[in-house]
C-alpha cells in the first residue's frame, strides 16, 4: 500500500498532502506544510519534511497490515466516527451525539484526546444538563462507541472503564394533571403539530412512535358510528383498537387521504422533546415533560375517574398487567400529596389537661 506525496497549488503557494488508500477507502491527508512556489530553498526544505512524514505514514499502514495499531487513526475525529454509527442505533445515540457536539463546541475531538480526564469532563457536562439516570444512559453510548473503535483498531483501550459512573437515582415518570393540561392547551407551542399530537395522545395514550406513524387509514368509523383507531403497536407488535372520545377527535382536523399522516411530527424524537420543553416553560407549569408524559397522563386520568386497572391496561395496549400497576403507584403518590395539601382549619381546638379534662384553646393558647 503506497502513500503518495501530492501538491495542490493555490495562487503563489503550494500545499503538500498525502494520498493513500486503506482497506479500499481513499484518504487525502493534509499535513500542514506549504511553501512559496518561487522560493527554491523553502520548497526544498518543505519537500524534505513532507517526505519524512510520508515515510512515517507508510510504515504505520504497513504495521496495521501486520495487526499493529496505526497511530494516524487516532487523529480521526471521534464525533464524526460516532455520527457514522447512528444509522443502526436507537434514538439515545442521536441525543448523545447532540450533547457531544455541544460539549465540543464546534471543535474536533481526536481519538488520542479521549482519556480518563476527557471522559470525566464530559460526564460532568452531562450531569449539569440532565438527570444522573440520563447521564448514565448517554455515557453508555460513549463507552459502546469506544469499544467499537477498539474492534476497528482505532484505539487500544477504553478510558470509560476507569471512570466511576454517577449514582443512579430514582426513576421519575412525570405526567400532567388535568389543570396543567388545560394550561398547556391555552399556551402557544413553538411546534403546533407537537402540541396537537400531545393533546391527542393525552386522550388516547398512544406512544410517540405510534403517533408519528399514524395515518388516516388507521382512523375509521365503526358500524356503531363511533370513530376508532386501529394500529399495530411498534413496541409490542400487538394490535390495538380503541374508540376515540370527542375530546381526542377535536385535535384531528379534517380527514385527508388514507396514506396521509394524521400528525406531522419531527423526524427525530429529540426535536419533539425540545419543542415540549419550550412549551412547558412558556406554560409555567413548574416542570418539563416529554411526549411520553401524555401516555402517563391518559392512564392517571382514567384511574382518577374510577376505571378498573384491567380496563386501563387494555386501553394502553399493555401485554401484562404489571406494566399498568406502575400508574397505580403514581396515583398513590398523588393521593398522599392530596391528603397533605388539605389546609388546617383555623378554629377553636380541644385538648386534654393532665386530669383528662378538656381545655378549649384557640391558636395554641388556652381559652379562659
Amino acid at each position: 500500500m503506497n502513500v503518495n506525496l501530492r501538491e495542490k497549488k493555490s495562487g503563489k503557494r503550494v500545499t503538500l498532502f498525502l494520498d493513500y488508500r486503506v482497506n479500499g477507502k481513499r484518504y487525502r491527508e493534509f499535513i500542514g506544510i506549504t511553501y512559496r512556489a518561487a522560493n527554491r530553498e523553502e520548497k526544498k526544505n518543505s519537500l524534505l519534511l513532507a517526505e519524512n512524514i510520508r515515510m512515517k505514514r507508510q510504515l504505520e499502514i504497513q504495521s496495521e497490515d501486520h495487526g499493529l495499531d496505526a497511530p494516524f487513526k487516532r487523529d480521526a475525529d471521534f464525533i464524526e466516527y460516532f455520527a457514522s454509527l447512528l444509522s443502526k442505533k436507537p434514538k439515545q445515540w442521536r441525543t448523545t451525539l447532540l450533547h457531544l457536539k455541544d460539549f465540543a463546541d464546534g471543535e474536533r475531538v481526536p481519538f488520542k484526546a479521549i482519556d480518563e480526564a476527557w471522559v470525566e469532563r464530559f460526564q460532568d457536562f452531562l450531569l449539569e444538563r440532565v438527570t444522573a439516570n440520563s447521564a448514565i444512559t448517554y455515557m453508555a453510548k460513549i463507552r459502546a462507541a469506544l469499544n467499537l473503535a477498539i474492534r476497528a483498531k482505532i484505539v487500544t483501550r477504553n478510558p470509560c472503564l476507569f471512570v466511576k459512573p454517577p449514582k443512579r437515582g430514582p426513576v421519575k415518570r412525570p405526567f400532567v394533571t388535568f389543570e396543567e393540561l388545560q394550561v398547556l392547551a391555552d399556551t402557544p407551542c413553538p411546534d403546533t403539530e407537537v402540541k396537537r399530537a400531545f393533546l391527542f395522545a393525552c386522550y388516547t395514550g398512544l406512544r410517540w412512535i405510534d403517533m408519528k406513524r399514524l395515518t388516516w387509514k388507521n382512523i375509521f368509523d365503526g358500524k356503531d358510528g363511533e370513530r376508532r383507531i386501529e394500529i399495530i403497536q411498534s413496541k409490542t407488535g400487538e394490535a390495538l383498537t380503541v374508540k376515540l372520545p370527542e375530546s381526542a377527535i377535536q385535535f384531528l382536523g379534517n380527514r385527508k387521504a388514507p396514506d396521509s399522516k394524521a400528525f406531522n411530527l419531527p423526524e427525530y424524537h429529540i426535536d419533539t422533546w425540545l419543542a415540549m420543553a419550550d412549551w412547558c416553560d412558556r406554560a409555567k407549569i413548574g416542570k418539563r415533560v416529554g411526549f411520553h408524559a401524555a401516555r402517563r397522563t391518559y392512564a392517571t386520568l382514567l384511574l382518577a375517574h374510577g376505571e378498573q386497572l384491567v380496563t386501563v391496561s387494555r386501553l394502553l395496549g399493555h401485554t401484562e398487567l404489571r406494566h399498568t400497576q406502575i400508574y397505580v403507584r403514581m396515583m398513590e403518590s398523588m393521593m398522599d400529596k392530596a391528603v397533605t395539601s388539605i389546609p388546617t382549619i383555623n378554629t377553636t381546638l380541644l385538648s386534654q389537661d393532665g386530669n383528662g379534662k378538656e381545655k378549649r384553646t384557640r391558636k395554641g393558647k388556652q381559652v379562659a
